[in-house]
């Protein structure tokens, strides 16, 4: 049993430091301001999504004068 407790405390561990070193690489860290602030920067939202694919996105109802 104790070694099933150690192995379980050294898989959250590695899974926490895993996941910290994946939120915070340079290259997505729009993505994790996104997640703690709850928006994104209209550069990073038209940079990384096309809003002529969505008709119901906000880009496009900007684009098309909507709003």
């Amino acid at each position: 049993m104790y070694v099933l407790h150690g192995l379980a405390g050294v898989s959250l561990v590695a899974l926490v430091m895993v996941h910290v070193y994946f939120a915070v690489r340079p290259e997505k860290w729009w993505i994790t301001n996104s997640m703690i602030f709850g928006w994104i920067a209209r550069r990073h939202y038209l940079e990384h999504h096309d809003p002529d694919r969505c008709g119901g996105c906000p880009a496009s109802r900007i684009r098309a004068g909507h709003i």
